[in-house]
């Protein structure tokens, strides 16, 4: 896993660290030449103070790899959200809920919140006074219903 060091943009969801890389080479600085689960090399070398290393867990699993298609949906709040994750290649029936730090792309995460954003913005909001009906107490029917 690597820092992730795009901080400007950065918002609560996105995970601090980015990977899982390994380690291709180093330079003679002593930063590292990382490639990511496709075998293609990242394009600037990382320096050792980016790094944490983690343990392969699931060795045997190491063939399957399962592609993030699409964010449908969340649920929790901060910091337990949940987001329905469609896989690529799967259909809707194979969606499934997953913490945020199960996967490693935090780009359909991104994704996801930025429609979420254009579409609370395109919601427009009646006035507070709109929907809002006057309901009578006990005493204001007795006055009513003396008039008559």
């Amino acid at each position: 896993m690597i820092k992730s060091v795009e901080k400007k943009n950065s918002a609560k969801y996105e995970p601090k660290n980015e990977g899982p890389f390994q380690i291709h080479d180093y330079t003679d600085n002593g930063s590292y030449i990382l490639t990511d689960r496709t075998n293609a090399l990242l394009t600037i070398d990382i320096p050792t103070s980016h790094i944490k290393l983690i343990e392969d867990d699931d060795a045997e699993n190491e063939g399957e790899h399962y592609e993030v298609e699409a964010i449908i949906d969340h649920r929790g709040n901060e910091p337990n959200h949940e987001y329905k994750v469609r896989w690529k290649g799967y259909t809707r029936n194979d969606d499934t809920w997953e913490k945020a730090e199960n996967y490693y792309y935090y780009e359909p995460t991104r994704q996801y919140g930025a429609r979420r954003n254009v579409n609370d913005k395109h919601r427009k909001r009646l006035l507070k006074t709109i929907n809002k009906r006057k309901v009578q107490n006990r005493n204001e029917k007795r006055r009513m219903r003396s008039r008559a």
